[in-house]
């Protein structure tokens, strides 16, 4: 017989993200306590170069934009990540924050997550550590088809 008023009581969330939504159940409610939904607004920017990132994204039908600038100030874009991946893959590299500056193109909602508690889910391997890494690799191969 199941607990329906503890049942309730549960966070429920859902999701469009390709990578939340491969997971293993269990493996997706053992994140639950540290995922938090976030709506994003056009121009929104996420990251600065050089600033620390507090948080991971996980788009739904949001789509980011990551730009590169030159040291004369030249800009270009050279990645865009949607519901496909995670933006701030930098801190699963070791990284404390971005050579880039990433911001909001296209407004909707997603799920966030402290810097901290991703590297902590990576570094167990696993579902989301395999997952992450497909999408390093595409990222890479969008990065290098866009230079």
């Amino acid at each position: 017989m199941r607990d329906t008023a503890k049942n309730s009581t549960r966070p429920q969330l859902s999701t469009k993200n390709y990578i939340l939504n491969s997971l293993p159940k269990a493996d997706f409610e053992r994140l639950l306590p540290d995922l938090e939904p976030v709506k994003f607004a056009q121009g929104e920017v996420l990251y600065r170069p050089e600033e620390p990132i507090k948080y991971v994204y996980f788009l739904d039908n949001a789509m980011a934009s990551v730009v590169a600038t030159t040291p004369e100030g030249q800009c270009a874009e050279v990645g865009v990540i949607g519901r496909e991946g995670m933006i701030g893959i930098d801190v699963l590299m070791g990284a404390d924050s971005s050579l880039n500056e990433t911001f909001i193109q296209l407004p909707d909602g997603g799920l966030r997550m402290k810097t901290s508690a991703v590297r902590k889910e990576f570094k167990q391997g696993g579902a989301l550590h395999d997952s992450l890494l497909r999408f390093v690799r595409l990222l890479l191969l969008q990065i290098s088809q866009t230079a």
